[in-house]
């Protein structure tokens, strides 16, 4: 059993507690059922090349809260205490980001999915779990509200990974993508308009006279994997949407970033800008796309029209923001049919983007 058991003797969490939440994980995770004996102390101390002092300090704190018990000259059994909570009656929803920042985006989507879950009544919690996948020892409370069914369905925005999505079908719990999409049968999806608003964009710039824009978009999604990206499906998307425009389509002018944030775009940028025949505009992907393609035009001294499928509606280029209102609408309606027990009739919803200013 030891050899299931790990610690990271360079982090800064002391090693019982390390120990004792990886023991949680396990119980969490089913691997180690009510009655099963732990290794003893010293055994364990070997097989982890730590102090017996350090195992016996979690296996302490563990027993303290009833996890385990100690049976004189017998050993530590995993034992479960009996579950003393009342039985749940609100609807409780679980936002998980791989990671959260105070970029637009993030906060802009928390506010909407907020504001229309307070209007179903409904209770939304949010947590990250930092790129490490919903089954690492690191996520074990969200995989015990989850195994628990502490929590009734399950939004996933950011890059979750297939094997999330396994546990969370393995856990028979509803679960819901936002403004991302997945190939896989079954997985339910709400997303912006990629493909309107990439023929708004281009629109626009034509009838501003511009003849050459120039797409610098986002990451394609890692191969093998069930999920389309943003970078994929404006990428898909540009040759129609340059012919419904008026505009040629040269495939020259496409920069693809080779990662997220503003120094990829500025790079991508910049490889545009060194073309024979450079672009007179430029869409981009995203807030920091934009910013990233605003900072190479400004080091070559040019003004040249960024466009964005903006994140904040104060964008200069926003065209339009983002309708996160009308994304968190969207997702409640589904989820109160996949919180019902209900197959939606449409599990893939595209939001529509906002009118068109005068």
């Amino acid at each position: 059993m030891s050899s299931a058991l790990s610690i990271d003797k360079t982090s800064p969490v002391p090693i019982y507690t390390q120990l004792s939440a990886a023991i949680r994980a396990r119980v969490d995770q089913g691997t180690y059922a009510a009655g099963t004996k732990l290794p003893s102390e010293a055994a364990l101390a070997r097989s982890l090349g730590i102090s017996p002092m350090t195992v016996r300090q979690a296996y302490g704190e563990l027993a303290s809260s009833g996890l385990v018990h100690r049976r004189h000259g017998k050993g530590t059994f995993i034992q479960r205490p009996p579950d003393s909570r009342p039985a749940r009656t609100s609807t409780d929803l679980l936002l998980v980001f791989t990671t959260f920042s105070a970029m637009p985006y993030h906060h802009r989507l928390v506010a909407a999915m907020a504001e229309a879950c307070d209007a179903s009544g409904w209770n939304l919690h949010l947590s990250c779990h930092r790129e490490r996948g919903l089954d690492h020892q690191a996520n074990a409370v969200i995989g015990g509200l989850i195994r628990e069914r502490q929590v009734d369905a399950v939004l996933a925005a950011g890059p979750v990974g297939d094997e999330d999505l396994d546990r969370l079908a393995a856990a028979r719990m509803p679960v819901l993508l936002l403004d991302r999409e997945s190939a896989r049968p079954g997985v339910c999806t709400v997303r912006f308009d990629d493909h309107a608003f990439l023929r708004r964009a281009l629109a626009t710039l034509a009838r501003r006279g511009c003849r050459r824009p120039a797409l610098v978009n986002g990451p394609p999604a890692e191969p093998g994997t069930s999920f389309t990206s943003r970078g994929d499906r404006l990428a898909a998307a540009l040759p129609a949407a340059c012919t419904d425009a008026g505009l040629p389509w040269d495939p020259g002018l496409v920069a693809t970033c080779l990662g997220y944030g503003e120094a990829a775009a500025e790079t991508a940028t910049r490889r545009l800008l060194e073309l024979p025949l450079p672009p007179d505009a430029l869409v981009a992907h995203g807030d920091s796309g934009a910013r990233g393609a605003r900072r190479a035009l400004a080091a070559r001294g040019l003004d040249l029209p960024v466009l964005v499928f903006a994140d904040d509606p104060a964008d200069p280029g926003a065209s339009p923001a983002k309708p996160f209102a009308a994304l968190a609408a969207a997702a409640v309606a589904l989820l109160a049919q996949l919180v019902a027990g209900r197959t939606p009739a449409s599990p893939h919803i595209i939001v529509p983007l906002p009118p068109e200013s005068p």
